[in-house]
């Protein structure tokens, strides 16, 4: 076994971060859907530049059950909580029964669309097939530049309150469309 900054990596391939699909928007889009590919326990998004064309934007995260047809939106589907900081202040969120995870944690100071403003991070999915005993969990940390011109960082971690197969996810903000963006989805068998 070798160590591979930061993931260990097993001589069988088990492990490795392994390149799945890499998607850049280009044209406004509502939302963002991937389907999680069976073969893998464990995903990591990289996403870079997001832009939207409106301000003041909160981000979140939706899982789906049919393979990406409906996303849940159910009222309490999921449960989250961030700790975010700007340049000056910190708060704690959480949110135990939403309609959707937060990846902004319901900041007072949401995502800009001004030049220089934009969203940028790294998700992790971790367990999507729900396994037994065990619920889908998401975790990662992002970064934006708020409507106030702020910088902003935030850690997430969050969950689906029913232990279900999850075989897709959905990057939207339910009010204004992605206007660009890029996306890198990785995958760890």
């Amino acid at each position: 076994m070798r160590i591979d900054n930061p993931i260990l990596v097993h001589p069988g391939g088990f492990g490795q971060l392994v390149p799945i699909r890499t998607f850049g928007v280009t044209t406004a889009v509502a939302s963002v859907d991937f389907t999680l590919p069976g073969e893998f326990n464990t995903f990591m998004f990289h996403v870079r530049d997001l832009r939207f064309d409106a301000d003041d934007v909160e981000v979140y995260l939706r899982v789906s059950f049919d393979g990406g047809a409906t996303f849940e939106t159910g009222a309490s589907a999921y449960g989250w909580y961030t700790f975010r900081m700007d340049t000056t202040t910190e708060a704690n969120v959480i949110d135990v029964g939403d309609s959707e995870i937060s990846l902004t944690g319901g900041s007072a100071d949401a995502v800009g669309n001004a030049p220089g403003e934009g969203f940028n991070g790294k998700i992790w999915l971790l367990n999507p097939p729900g396994g037994i005993g065990v619920r889908w969990l998401v975790g990662g940390q992002v970064s934006w530049t708020g409507a106030t011109g702020l910088a902003n960082l935030t850690s997430i971690a969050g969950r689906i309150t029913s232990q279900r197969n999850v075989n897709a996810i959905q990057f939207t903000t339910g009010l204004a469309n992605i206007a660009r963006g890029h996306f890198s989805m990785y995958g760890i068998r």
